[in-house]
């Protein structure tokens, strides 16, 4: 059985075709506004998942890792925010609605007043965005 991934420039797979042949998968792809190229995927192990795998050099692998981050602590909170990708941006905000936001990854924050913060990191692709909340006592 063919199984083929549409993805765009950047690697990020928009759809999977199983059971079609190259000519009808790129006729689906034709309709539609981006420009995409396509892997053949017969090869790889499982089925692919967009929020799992990513396209490289014409090779289907899995996205990075997300790195994990303590959720709760005692003040002075240190996050690090140092371990995300490069070119990674972050917002924080405290339970009152008051923003921080940081596009220095490598600066040091602490969070120094006690509360529920939420802290959200835009990574570039293929890493993930992610969103987690970080109590303070």
């Amino acid at each position: 059985m063919n199984r083929y991934a549409a993805y765009t420039p950047n690697g990020e797979i928009l759809i999977s075709f199983s059971g079609m042949t190259l000519e009808e998968s790129q006729l689906s792809i034709g309709d539609m506004d981006e420009e995409l190229d396509l892997v053949q995927t017969d090869g790889f192990p499982t089925k692919i998942n967009p929020s799992l795998h990513y396209v490289f050099e014409g090779g289907v692998l899995l996205r990075p890792e997300t790195p994990t981050e303590d959720l709760s602590g005692i003040t002075p909170f240190q996050l690090d925010l140092f371990k995300y990708a490069a070119g990674s941006s972050a917002t924080i905000a405290n339970q009152d609605g008051e923003t921080l936001d940081i596009v220095d990854m490598s600066a040091e924050i602490s969070l120094v007043d006690a509360g529920i913060y939420r802290v959200s990191v835009s990574q570039p692709f293929p890493h993930h965005e992610l969103s987690y909340e970080v109590t303070v006592t």
